[in-house]
């Protein structure tokens, strides 16, 4: 079972992952939307 956590107790990366594409253009800066869609081509590889 999932536990559902208070919004105090978000960490950055539950707060990022709760952001729209609109929201994270916003959030980078003026030239959010094309670095993000420039991003996208790329592979990543997750930390955990």
């Amino acid at each position: 079972m999932t536990a559902i956590k208070k919004p105090h107790q978000l960490t950055l990366l539950d707060k990022l992952s709760r952001l729209t594409f609109t929201e994270a253009c916003k959030l980078v800066g003026p030239e959010g939307r094309r670095w993000i869609i420039l991003g996208a081509s790329r592979s990543i590889s997750p930390i955990r």
